[in-house]
């Protein structure tokens, strides 16, 4: 059952790693079998197989989108909350959140931070990618 498993794993990776190292995995998978110590295996190619398609293939930068988002969403009502303190304690007394004003100052307000949050984040996020991508790339001798 775990042969089978590894298997569907080994598929699963992108085909470029697979050409390059399926045969490898599958030949070690082989050899640790019969010790039994191939289930640590299958969490290890299943690790490899969200490592190669997020990290490798650039579907990162989508995680890293709609986690920062989800991110700001939840700023953004805790800055309603710490803004107007005084709308969550009408509610508790059964006031309708249609009679709460909503005024400029705070609109304005909420705004900056929420664009402000933006910001700081996108410019946090390039900055850490070009880090990454610095340390990947070995720096390129020119020999004439």
């Amino acid at each position: 059952m775990t042969g089978l498993l590894y298997r569907c794993l080994v598929w699963l990776h992108p085909p470029h790693f697979r050409r390059e190292f399926g045969g490898e995995m599958l030949a070690i998978f082989e050899q640790v079998s019969p010790t039994g110590s191939s289930l640590s295996l299958c969490g290890d190619a299943a690790m490899s197989l969200a490592r190669q398609w997020l990290l490798r293939s650039g579907s990162w930068k989508a995680v890293a989108a709609v986690t920062l988002a989800m991110f700001q969403v939840m700023l953004g009502g805790l800055g309603m909350a710490v803004l107007r303190p005084r709308l969550y304690a009408e509610v508790s007394n059964k006031t309708p959140l249609a009679q709460q004003p909503l005024t400029v100052p705070i609109m304005i307000g909420l705004g900056v931070a929420v664009v402000g949050g933006l910001l700081v984040f996108t410019i946090g996020l390039n900055f850490w990618v070009k880090s990454c991508i610095a340390r990947r790339r070995p720096v390129s001798l020119k020999v004439r």
